[in-house]
């Protein structure tokens, strides 16, 4: 199934890119176009200059798929609505600009205090983002909370900076274990 093989692809690219990268830089964050750049282009009878439009294709993509979860979205605007600074923190490929297009098409009118791409810092959460965020933000550690979906990065990462952390499971149980199954499978 080419797409399947092309998934496939896709993930191999991403974690040469990653590989790469932490071989390089010390730190395995990534551009999308980054990623793209270790695909096998002549594989599926594209060139190197199809890289803008695959971006664009999986950026769509996202744009097409990508939900607001309503328990969120309600807790994030009652946060916004007491008048306490909210924002995102997000371990992602996409940058800051395409992260911002990304969740104001989720959420038209969506608006936020600040925005960190951990792509555009060269930093995960796990790593040193969330230093980043409490310097340029000027925010006391210990008044601030995290909320993720991540042991390593959203918890452990926020408590190892003084931020509280608070769980909250992006799936069900249920549907996490379909996800893994599927994941598993490419």
């Amino acid at each position: 199934n080419v797409s399947m093989s092309f998934v496939q692809h896709r993930i191999q690219a991403e974690s040469r890119a990653r590989r790469t990268a932490k071989e390089k830089r010390g730190v395995g964050e990534v551009h999308i176009d980054e990623i793209y750049s270790y695909f096998p282009f002549r594989l599926f009878g594209l060139a190197r200059s199809d890289l803008t439009d695959l971006v664009a294709s999986e950026f769509a993509a996202e744009i097409e798929l990508c939900r607001a979860n309503p328990d969120m979205l309600g807790k994030y605007l009652d946060m916004k609505r007491a008048g306490y600074r909210v924002g995102f923190i997000s371990d992602t490929y996409w940058d800051s600009d395409r992260l911002a297009r990304l969740l104001r098409a989720c959420h038209p009118g969506l608006s936020w205090d600040f925005l960190y791409a951990s792509c555009d810092h060269g930093s995960s959460k796990s790593g040193s983002l969330f230093a980043t965020y409490l310097s340029e933000q000027s925010i006391d550690a210990s008044a601030s909370f995290h909320v993720g979906d991540n042991d390593k990065a959203d918890i452990r990462g926020a408590k190892r900076h003084g931020i509280r952390p608070r769980y909250y499971p992006q799936a069900t149980a249920e549907l996490a274990a379909k996800f893994q199954r599927e994941t598993a499978l490419f």
